[in-house]
């Protein structure tokens, strides 16, 4: 009996930390760290309908004195099969009521395919994310250490 109910507790907690990434069948396809540049931007209502070049120069060189370099992590997913979809997570560690998760089935994919003209299919399309977010991923140098997880 006290090894039922320990197994129940064990299973119990080990569902409660369960990464809801991977839950219905995905598959993390890459996770890690990348520096993003983040910038403010004034509301619409707070922009003038027509300014002249120079106040339009002068504002995009302040938006880039405000912009700020962050480590985000990126993680991407991938369920395979008949409900195949795509589910990008960005979060980070300074700022832990930010979490941005969104899911790509299908049917948004088409969408998006329609919409901004891309090329590759919906069964490529992770390994796509993945390169690209390899292109942000910082490499390590020769005297970085790297471990394996």
């Amino acid at each position: 009996l006290l090894s039922l109910c320990v197994c129940v507790c064990v299973c119990a907690v080990s569902e409660m930390h369960a990464d809801p990434l991977v839950q219905d069948g995905y598959r993390v396809l890459f996770s890690a760290e990348v520096p993003v540049e983040v910038r403010s931007f004034p509301a619409a209502s707070e922009k003038e309908d027509e300014k002249e070049e120079d106040e339009k120069d002068e504002e995009e060189e302040e938006e880039a004195e405000n912009a700020s370099l962050r480590a985000l992590r990126v993680r991407i997913a991938e369920r395979s099969g008949s409900e195949w979809s795509v589910r990008v997570e960005v979060s980070s560690d300074d700022e832990l009521f930010f979490v941005c998760v969104h899911t790509c089935d299908r049917v948004r994919y088409e969408r998006m395919r329609e919409e901004y003209g891309l090329t590759v299919s919906h069964a490529e399309f992770g390994t796509v994310l993945v390169a690209n977010a390899h292109e942000l991923h910082p490499r390590p140098t020769s005297n970085a250490r790297c471990d394996a997880a």
